[in-house]
């Protein structure tokens, strides 16, 4: 709870925030793009995580159906 109120701060006035929803962190890598831009580096992200998965989201008008395709298990070093 506290990481995602800090999150709602610091992205506060960045992106549109829906707090009648709740909150699934996820990482969005490719959305709604045909061609890929040319992107520079990404900066080092260090994040602990046990699993991880793919997931196919079909968007509508106001709301997107998430569907999890596959889950990935992390082994610990």
């Amino acid at each position: 709870a506290a990481l995602v109120a800090n999150l709602r701060r610091n992205l506060e006035g960045l992106v549109k925030l829906r707090p009648e929803r709740n909150f699934c962190p996820h990482v969005s890598v490719v959305r709604k793009m045909s061609v890929l831009p040319e992107l520079p580096a990404a900066p080092k992200l260090v994040w602990q995580a046990s699993d991880f998965a793919l997931v196919h989201s079909e968007t509508g008008p106001g709301h997107a159906i998430y569907t999890v395709l596959e889950r990935f298990s992390v082994e610990s070093a």
